[in-house]
Parts: C-alpha cells; sequence; structure tokens
C-alpha cells in the first residue's frame, strides 16, 4: 500500500497512481492525517519513515514536532524520540521547556508548571507567572522529598 504514495520532505502525500495529493485533516489531538485507501496514517510518520528513518515499533508516540505545531509536518520540523523514559530515569524530561527540570511552559494557561515525579508518583506544584518561581518550587519540592537537586 505505501508504495503507491509519494512523501515529500514538506509533508505533502501524492499518490502516485493518479498523481494527485491526498487531502489531509486534523485529528482530536491536532495531529494530521491522510487516508491511504481504508487505512488512516499520521502524516508525521509517513515523513518521519521517509526521512529520518522512523520505524513504529508499537509505543505510544515516537515522532515530536521541534516548534509544538502538530500541523507543520515538514522533516526539519520533526524529532524522533528513541528514549520515552528519559524524565523518569534522569536528565531533563520529555516535556520541560525550561533549562530547569521539572519545570514547563503551558501554552493554554500562559504560566510556568512546575512538577516532581518520584518513586512513581507525580507531585503537581501548580502554575506560576515566572520560570524562576516555578524552578524554585520545584527544587524546595525535591529537597523535601530528599531527591538531589541536578
Amino acid at each position: 500500500m505505501d508504495q503507491l504514495i509519494d512523501v515529500s520532505p514538506e509533508g505533502v502525500i501524492t499518490n502516485l497512481k493518479t498523481g494527485r495529493v491526498i487531502p489531509q485533516r486534523k485529528n482530536s489531538r491536532g495531529d494530521m492525517q491522510v487516508s491511504i485507501g481504508r487505512t488512516t496514517k499520521m502524516v508525521k510518520e509517513l515523513v518521519a519513515e521517509r526521512y529520518l528513518g522512523f520505524v513504529k515499533n508499537g509505543k505510544k508516540e515516537l515522532v515530536y514536532h521541534r516548534d509544538g505545531d502538530r500541523a507543520n509536518c515538514r522533516a526539519e520540523n520533526l524529532i524522533i524520540d528513541r528514549n520515552r523514559c528519559v524524565g523518569r530515569y534522569g536528565g531533563k524530561g520529555m516535556f520541560d521547556t525550561s533549562e530547569h527540570r521539572g519545570v514547563s511552559w503551558d501554552q493554554r494557561m500562559e504560566k510556568w508548571r512546575g512538577k516532581v515525579e518520584h518513586r512513581g508518583r507525580r507531585y503537581e506544584l501548580g502554575m506560576f507567572e515566572t520560570e524562576e518561581m516555578a524552578r524554585k518550587a520545584v527544587e524546595r519540592k525535591r529537597s523535601k522529598l530528599k531527591i538531589e537537586n541536578i
């Protein structure tokens, strides 16, 4: 089935039999998808397969957008995350948009969010006006739980 389509680095999917561009639509999460035969495929995964060497292996989601715009499926905007467990096992977490561990920007609320994960529990510390306030809250909670601040 995949041999009947062509994928451009810009995320345009073309039916090779008819030469027509296959229309894309957003799913409920905002990701772009196309219908190919009787199956629906994610545009980001098709582009990542062709240009980034992505191989889908059953995990929930391994291809991310650098700019956070799920409609932007250009090859240079996509990232393959081969290690989904970064946040649990040390280092900066997957969804941390700050340079500080446990601090991320919430676009909907337009505030900084602080959270700590420890021994399988997630501690949501709230929303903060500044990144620095969120960082301090995370450090206090990590200190209280006796977790080394990195």
